[in-house]
């Protein structure tokens, strides 16, 4: 009998172990479902101002409280195409930063001096821009330049 026992204590055991599995799993999914719901909006709404739908439209209200399907804008166009008839008004697609970044950098370029502001500046720029004479001159000069500071 003991031995029975011992199993049904054994069992016991794992139900409680279980249960607090399965507790800890839909505590989890609830937390994942209530960050859904905070994400979801924001979501729909990219999708929809990249869809060209204007959600603040009586026309994007409608089409917000019908459409059901993924959260793409090539996915939204279609299903307001064929629903409505209509094709949204896609929004010119805004340059990205990288071309802003080289458009400012062109600009500090064409302002700033073309002068090299120290002698290293003014070696990697010969040795860059020039001719092996004038790499080899640029060089020595260096060298020069070095023992002196050197002998001081």
């Amino acid at each position: 009998m003991s031995e029975l026992e011992n199993n049904i204590e054994d069992l016991a055991d794992l139900s409680e172990d279980d249960s607090s599995v399965i507790k800890e799993l839909r505590q989890q999914l609830k937390d994942l479902k209530s960050e859904n719901a905070a994400y979801k909006p924001l979501v729909q709404d990219k999708v929809f101002k990249e869809a060209g739908v204007d959600v603040t439209s009586p026309f994007g209200k409608a089409v917000s409280k019908l459409y059901k399907g993924p959260l793409e804008a090539t996915a939204l166009r279609q299903f307001v195409a064929e629903e409505f008839g209509e094709q949204p008004d896609v929004p010119q697609q805004e340059q990205p930063i990288v071309e802003a970044q080289r458009q400012v950098n062109q600009v500090m370029s064409m302002s700033g001096s073309k002068q090299p502001v120290d002698a290293m500046d003014a070696f990697t720029e010969v040795i860059q821009a020039g001719n092996v004479h004038d790499s080899i001159k640029a060089k020595l000069y260096m060298i020069d330049e070095k023992n002196k500071q050197d002998n001081k």
